[in-house]
């Protein structure tokens, strides 16, 4: 979605935009059982994405050898940018991709797969960094034409952007301290949950897993 952003290239996202088209279900908020208000500000840990920012320059060379001989990939990376979350199934019109370009702030990618991942996540306190790979350069004047499948396609391109972020996250993951600790999100579910917004015998006969998740937060709460 940014007409330096190649195939090939990763993006340590920053930010996340999407469509609220409610399709998707993307809460573990339960009618009339379980209200949640899950502040979604600073998504990705801001630690966690410095920390793959620092490992790039170590894993550059090796992703370039995993690049060597795939026509239409390059290498680069991009320290931030804001991911467009749109509705599946269909790839954009021209005018509809240039419509989020204009109102999303730094967008650098769009794809269909972190909402309601990412939400979820924060919902349950989990911390989170999230590489996103560049598969084909959308509708850019003489960009080639997008496809999910056949030579050349997304899905074909998918494999070795794959690869390339997972040298990068196996290199990062090893960096990050066995004490890390982030309050934004570590801390987002017993900031999001209310003894008085719960109705604990229903959740437990409902969903008895997350009424477990949901009293160990309660619990901690002064």
């Amino acid at each position: 979605m940014a007409e330096n952003v190649l195939p090939g290239h990763l993006v340590n996202l920053s930010d996340l935009d999407w469509e609220n088209t409610g399709l998707r279900e993307t809460t573990f908020a339960e009618n009339e059982c379980l209200m949640l208000h899950t502040s979604l500000s600073n998504l990705f840990s801001s630690e966690l994405r410095e920390i793959i920012n620092k490992s790039w320059k170590e894993v550059e060379l090796k992703i370039a050898k995993i690049y060597e001989k795939i026509p239409g990939l390059s290498v680069g990376f991009h320290a931030d940018g804001t991911y467009f979350n749109s509705e599946a199934p269909w790839f954009n019109t021209e005018a509809r991709e240039q419509r989020i370009r204009e109102n999303s702030h730094n967008i650098k990618l769009i794809g269909q797969t972190l909402i309601p991942e990412s939400a979820l996540f924060r919902e349950m306190g989990i911390a989170q960094a999230t590489i996103g790979m560049c598969t084909d350069h959308s509708t850019y004047p003489g960009a080639i034409q997008v496809s999910h499948a056949g030579e050349g396609g997304v899905i074909d391109m998918a494999v070795f952007t794959s690869q390339a972020a997972l040298v990068l996250l196996d290199k990062a993951i090893r960096k990050v301290p066995d004490n890390f600790y982030d309050p934004m999100a570590h801390d987002s579910l017993k900031n999001a949950v209310s003894p008085t917004q719960v109705n604990m015998a229903r959740l437990r006969h409902i969903r008895p897993h997350l009424a477990v998740i949901i009293g160990d937060a309660l619990s901690t709460k002064k």
